[in-house]
């Protein structure tokens, strides 16, 4: 169930979209509406959550676009203390 999911503190951004989207896609005519609000919910991104609350996507496209940016950023960060740490 949709509003049963939450991202962990250890999960990254781009699991939980990809586990968000698996889920979702097994759910049949769940309006985007509905989805949307238990994608934020369900969000541990401190960042992001920010974001879609104060501009709150309308379609589901919309919404992992602006996650995957989010993903994105997260993991170029990740990349760069990594590479910088060796």
């Amino acid at each position: 169930d949709l509003e049963k999911l939450h991202q962990s503190s250890r999960e990254s951004l781009r699991d939980f979209i990809r586990r968000f989207s698996k889920t979702r896609n097994s759910v049949p005519n769940i309006p985007d509406a509905k989805a949307i609000a238990a994608f934020t919910k369900g969000l541990w991104h401190e960042q992001l959550c920010g974001k879609l609350y104060r501009k709150r996507p309308t379609t589901i496209d919309e919404l992992i676009q602006i996650a995957n940016g989010y993903a994105d950023a997260e993991e170029a960060k990740r990349a760069a203390r990594s590479t910088h740490h060796q």
